[in-house]
């Protein structure tokens, strides 16, 4: 996944944009269904890519001293925005929350956590259900802009 995310104040945030590729790994119980129940393999829907963009709400900051050696600076923020998933068969939108954490490890790179429930709404594709995709992100951040 790669996105860029403007911070207009240290709680309000913006992900203009982020994408993503996904790869799904046959399994043996995909296999196992195929063989013995005869379920084609059209039958299972996947992601193959998706883009969105969210906005962020940080209300947690922190300083957290580690063995009175080290002090990691961190924030918790929650996540609302929009995705457009593209399945195997068709492009469908959704609506996503989630939770996210970052830890800053220098003043321009950062680790951060993502996590987000996507609700996607049964347009195209033959889809009449709601569906849920939920997602798991662990990303670098490189800080191109103020020194904080």
């Amino acid at each position: 996944q790669v996105g860029y995310t403007a911070h207009f104040s240290d709680t309000v945030a913006w992900t203009i944009g982020r994408a993503a590729y996904n790869y799904a790994a046959r399994t043996g119980l995909r296999e196992r269904l195929e063989r013995q129940f005869n379920v084609l393999p059209t039958a299972f829907e996947e992601v193959q890519f998706f883009f969105g963009s969210d906005l962020l709400w940080t209300p947690f900051h922190g300083k957290l001293s580690v063995l009175n050696s080290w002090v990691v600076h961190g924030e918790v923020f929650l996540i609302i925005g929009a995705t457009l998933f593209k399945f195997t068969n068709a492009f469908r939108p959704a609506v996503n929350v989630g939770l996210g954490g970052r830890v800053v490890l220098t003043p321009n790179v950062s680790v951060r956590l993502d996590l987000t429930d996507n609700v996607v709404v049964p347009v195209g594709g033959g889809s009449v259900t709601f569906t849920n995709v939920m997602t798991a992100t662990l990303s670098l951040g490189i800080n191109f802009g103020a020194p904080e």
